[in-house]
């Protein structure tokens, strides 16, 4: 009965895997289609047991609701360099925030 229960599970656990793989391989071919690098496959890390870095969008493409019109591959951006941009376009908005209040501020004394 055991052997039977754990030969079902594994089928099913099989369709599953069967499916993923499927859908990765649209999704890449879908990355290809319209000339966008598909991030390299992270293997774990064998010593500290967790995945090895993952890849993100640019900020600019994540903003864009469709990519039909991009003609330039996209560069996928490590942990560390998401961060970095993401860091840039707080402080940008937090000088761009300043300078509002100044103006608010200059315009309310006349």
């Amino acid at each position: 009965m055991q052997v039977f229960v754990y030969k079902l599970k594994n089928r099913d656990l099989e369709e599953e895997l069967e499916i993923k793989n499927q859908r990765n391989t649209t999704l890449e071919n879908i990355l290809k289609r319209h000339n966008i690098k598909a991030p390299e496959e992270k293997l774990k890390d064998k010593k500290n047991h967790r995945l090895i870095d993952k890849v993100y969008v640019p900020y600019q493409m994540e903003k864009l609701e469709t990519v039909d019109n991009i003609t330039t591959p996209i560069t996928l951006l490590s942990s560390e360099e998401k961060i970095k941009e993401l860091m840039l376009i707080i402080k940008e908005k937090e000088v761009r925030k300043s300078l509002y209040f100044i103006i608010l501020e200059r315009s309310s004394c006349f």
